[in-house]
């Protein structure tokens, strides 16, 4: 791995643990192992840093979950399920390097920053956009294949879903327990 992946990993783990203002730049250095000069070197500032953390986890820690999309063996809601379940595994997985749980690092950084950072705003918005867009797009399939109930609208349901499941992963966070994750894979099994 190199100095860069490094420090966007970093920056994936302290921003989703943290949050954008308490998390320094030789915090994020320290951590990661690299001296202060290469995160100038690999990024202008802070805010830069922020937007390529975006980037490189969507490209990277979500994009390795969709071979489920493609997965023949699976029906639309078992799709649904699981690629939830595998984000859902990612973050505990995560809780066990640390005691500290964790939030989703799109969240986290969209809540703190969109009132600040236009950059910031747009990006987590372009990302919730796409994520949406593959959920509808599996609730759609899901409907056609009777998997799922066909008689919501699947643009509202999609952006529901995702919605219900950022917000699992708050109160998750704020009680520290998997109780709200347990309840929004119940609930979505229900579909």
């Amino acid at each position: 791995m190199d100095l860069k992946e490094q420090l966007l990993k970093t920056g994936i783990d302290l921003f989703s643990r943290k949050s954008y203002h308490a998390t320094g730049l030789r915090e994020i250095t320290k951590k990661a192992g690299v001296p202060i000069g290469s995160f100038h070197y690999h990024f202008k500032n802070k805010e830069e840093f922020a937007l390529e953390v975006l980037d490189y986890f969507f490209n990277t820690e979500l994009k390795s979950g969709s071979d489920i999309l493609f997965d023949n063996t699976m029906n639309s809601k078992q799709k649904l399920l699981s690629i939830f379940k595998t984000m859902i595994h990612y973050h505990e997985a995560k809780q066990l390097q640390d005691t500290k749980l964790s939030g989703c690092v799109l969240g986290v950084l969209g809540q703190e920053m969109s009132g600040q950072s236009t950059a910031i705003a747009n990006k987590v918005n372009a990302i919730y956009s796409k994520i949406i867009h593959a959920i509808k797009t599996l609730i759609d399939a899901g409907q056609k294949d009777q998997s799922l109930i066909n008689n919501l609208d699947s643009t509202v349901l999609s952006a529901f879903i995702f919605d219900a499941y950022e917000g699992a992963l708050i109160r998750r966070k704020i009680e520290n327990s998997s109780a709200p994750m347990n309840n929004f894979i119940r609930m979505l099994d229900q579909l």
